[in-house]
């Protein structure tokens, strides 16, 4: 939902309190139903959900992704995790991957190896055990060992369930470019290792039935995950109140923009759900206006199309769009 607003017009502000007082279906009594969750238990619960579900045989492998080089030696692009692979581990660091085993509902981390003088650069690295621990998962390892982990713990593996974007193949067309190879090692550590797995397992790629088992999980929320929607929704209104007091003639519209994000990231909410839309005047009738770079004129109508990902958990698969 979009919201637009008058710097010099007090009643039209009034009138955009009442219209989201009015329109909001959830109470304050209905709010207290829900309980956020720590984020390990959360995801237990939800790979409890997708095991259930996932009747194929074999084992899921899903990864989480890598850095995305920009320029220079070490500019990347800010990470975003596949929202899938954060749904069933709450892991949002790049490198990783995982296996799942719907039979024992078993949660194996594959994490990436650091170089050696990775913790001049990054401070101090956890241990496997210690990723394990805080993740929730049963076991950690690196990639490099999944071969040998696959042959001794599943020995009769014959099926992994992937995704289309893991499928090797794939990830070997991307891998061929020598400037995507040479700056997503962490990528490259986990090609090398689905490879090694199947030369020594046998194991075929299969990706017919894990995106839909994702999907009708995904579509029907727990309510942890709906305490997290209420969270983002709180902390995302608070953005837009916010934006509302600090509007004047004379800001710029990216002014507003930064008073949305300071705002959320009061609440807890460090994220945005994607690039604010701030339109004063004129720009508030292009649909996906992101300049966000014109002044506020005196009665200028503003259209803020602003959302955070939620609190707390850092699902990017739950944002609030208002």
């Amino acid at each position: 939902m979009k919201q637009g607003l008058c710097p010099n017009e007090p009643a039209s502000r009034a009138r955009c309190r009442r219209a989201v007082k009015v329109l909001n279906p959830v109470t304050a009594d209905q709010q207290v139903n829900y309980a956020l969750v720590e984020l390990r238990e959360q995801c237990r619960e939800l790979r409890v959900r997708v095991c259930k579900k996932m009747l194929a045989g074999g084992l899921v492998y899903l990864s989480g992704g890598d850095l995305k080089h920009r320029n220079g030696a070490d500019v990347y692009y800010p990470f975003r995790p596949h929202s899938n692979f954060v749904y069933l581990t709450g892991i949002t660091e790049p490198g990783f991957a995982c296996l799942l085993d719907p039979e024992s509902q078993k949660l194996t981390l594959v994490a990436p190896k650091a170089p050696d003088d990775a913790a001049v650069w990054s401070g101090g690295l956890p241990s496997l055990d210690q990723i394990a621990e805080e993740a929730g998962a049963d076991i950690c390892i690196y990639a490099g060992d999944l071969p040998n982990y696959l042959q001794q713990c599943h020995p009769n593996v014959d099926t992994l369930h992937i995704l289309d974007y893991d499928h090797p193949d794939q990830q070997q067309q991307l891998l061929d470019i020598p400037h995507i190879c040479q700056h997503q090692p962490q990528q490259v550590q986990q090609l090398a290792g689905l490879q090694a797995a199947q030369t020594v397992t046998k194991c075929s790629f299969n990706t017919a039935f894990l995106n839909n088992t994702l999907n009708r999980c995904r579509s029907l929320k727990t309510a942890a995950e709906v305490a997290c929607l209420l969270e983002a929704s709180k902390g995302s209104a608070e953005a837009h109140k916010a934006i509302w007091r600090a509007c004047k003639p004379g800001m710029k519209e990216y002014h507003l923009e930064a008073a949305f994000g300071h705002a959320a990231g009061q609440h807890g909410l460090r994220h945005l759900g994607y690039p604010c839309i701030v339109g004063a005047g004129r720009n508030a009738a292009v649909l996906h206006y992101e300049r966000n770079s014109a002044t506020v004129g005196p009665n200028d109508l503003v259209l803020v199309d602003a959302g955070e990902h939620n609190v707390l958990l850092v699902y990017f698969n739950l944002c609030v769009g208002q």
